[in-house]
């Protein structure tokens, strides 16, 4: 119902729309992952059981032209999580934080490419994961940093330019 939906949005954290914008996907303080239709938002059409443990910072969809329906999140467990709507109940992967000894709050996730993910931090670390190969390609931390609270990816440039003879 109408009522459910505006119940859930109390406790709605993030939200991102799929690439090709029918599906509306929201992130809750409870750990949860909702999905809906856009024209049906009554109507869930992925909802994990168990989500997340503690509640949903951030959340991304897979870019425009990807072969997956896929969703990744982070939150406040510390873990980055990737979801493929075809399996309701469990994540396709979830990877685990460990750098500066111990696991720091998801703050920012952004799919870079079909292959590989983002992950911003609450300790200022910054994390690229190869999806692929299923683990970390890149870690840094930002050092005047207080958190990583966006990612934002500038892609190449598709045309060159030429200097006039």
């Amino acid at each position: 119902s109408l009522e459910a939906v505006q119940r859930d949005a109390k406790g709605t954290r993030c939200v991102a729309v799929t690439a090709h914008g029918s599906e509306l996907c929201t992130g809750h303080l409870d750990g949860r992952l909702s999905v809906r239709n856009v024209e049906l938002l009554q109507s869930t059409i992925f909802e994990p059981k168990r989500s997340h443990e503690k509640p949903l910072n951030c959340i991304d969809c897979a870019p425009a032209g990807s072969s997956y329906p896929e969703i990744v999140t982070g939150a406040k467990d510390g873990l980055i999580k990737l979801w493929d709507m075809r399996q309701h109940d469990r994540p396709c992967a979830s990877f685990a934080h460990s750098f500066n000894n111990g696991r720091a709050d998801v703050w920012a996730v952004r799919f870079l490419s079909e292959h590989v993910v983002a992950g911003g931090y609450a300790d200022g670390s910054v994390c690229l994961v190869d999806l692929r190969r299923g683990e970390a390609a890149y870690t840094t931390v930002l050092e005047s940093s207080r958190g990583v609270c966006s990612i934002d990816c500038i892609p190449a440039r598709a045309s060159a330019s030429a200097a006039p003879s």
